[in-house]
């Protein structure tokens, strides 16, 4: 172990065994505000097989967070394991979720072990919100019940959901395809996502989890969107997890990125990959000079948005063996 680190684990009576990301981030003078905190996170659906296995992450909070990998490396799985979604993880497994700012953190194992599913229902519906890449949309309902929705849940009015809705819609420049008797059939695949979007983001949340929510987008219509998305989220002070596969919109629209390896694993002759996660695989993001910069805890320097896409090039091409 380098030696000052001895020294700051001496000083502060931290352990080895706590995430490299909070030695970094002990030694640095970037204030880090905590919004997931995972150590030795290993993802599975039966059996003992791991799908996903994250050493040592922090998310911080009223970030847009971008997770990029390939196909089938587990990038699904782990909005499933943070948004509560799914029982992924072993109990000895370490995912803290902090839903305030300097609250205490509420732990995951505790959740799904111990807890009852009241207590889980009710952290989803407080503090999460969702998007996908279908809109999930009721064709029963008009589009503006559609999106008032969460906010009837969180006890709003039926008057002032829509009030808040409407203001959305505009910023959507969805006006002159939403009334009030719009139903959803009469709206293209875009516009019910863009519908989806402000399902999404209008409700009090801390964390909005998004898989692949661009998906069924054009070009332009997708950076429009997570333009929005991030005017509403740095003006509420909210957070988000995004899953994409869109690297130029990734490095566009992100303030930190993930990048998720492929590791290959044998068992007596059978190997199968799963995917990776530790604290160098996170890239973060700063506005230097007018320009969008970045880099992780292992470089010196920052560097530029086209350096940042060919990293993620370089870091997949490795993987595959290209």
């Amino acid at each position: 172990m380098n030696r000052l680190y001895r020294i700051i684990l001496l000083i502060t009576g931290y352990h080895w065994n706590y995430s490299h990301n909070l030695i970094f981030m002990l030694i640095s003078d970037e204030h880090c505000d905590k919004l997931f905190e995972i150590d030795e996170l290993k993802c599975q659906y039966s059996g003992n097989r791991t799908v996903l296995y994250v050493r040592d992450l922090i998310i911080e909070r009223g970030r847009i967070t971008v997770i990029l990998g390939l196909s089938g490396i587990g990038k699904s799985t782990i909005l499933e394991t943070l948004g509560l979604m799914n029982k992924t993880l072993p109990r000895e497994s370490k995912v803290n979720f902090y839903p305030y700012a300097g609250s205490k953190p509420i732990d995951y194992a505790w959740l799904w072990y111990e807890a009852h599913e009241k207590i889980r229902s009710g952290i989803r519906k407080e503090h999460f919100s969702f998007i996908f890449q279908e809109s999930n949309l009721m064709y029963n309902f008009t589009a503006l019940d559609n999106v008032c929705i969460t906010l009837l849940l969180q006890n709003q009015t039926k008057e002032n959901a829509r009030a808040i809705v409407k203001k959305y819609i505009h910023d959507m420049e969805l006006d002159q395809k939403v009334s009030d008797s719009t139903m959803i059939y009469n709206l293209s695949g875009g516009e019910r996502q863009r519908l989806s979007f402000i399902r999404a983001v209008a409700p009090d949340f801390t964390v909005l989890f998004g898989d692949e929510p661009t998906g069924n987008l054009d070009i332009i219509n997708a950076g429009r969107v997570l333009k929005n998305l991030s005017n509403v989220l740095k003006s509420k002070g909210k957070s988000a997890i995004i899953v994409t596969h869109d690297i130029n919109l990734a490095v566009e629209s992100a303030d930190d990125i993930i990048l998720i390896e492929e590791k290959i694993n044998d068992i007596n002759g059978d190997s199968f990959s799963y995917g990776y996660i530790a604290g160098n695989n996170v890239y973060k993001s700063r506005l230097i000079n007018g320009r969008k910069m970045w880099k992780n805890h292992a470089l010196t320097d920052w560097s530029d948005s086209e350096w940042m896409k060919a990293e993620i090039l370089r870091v997949f091409s490795v993987n595959k063996g290209l």
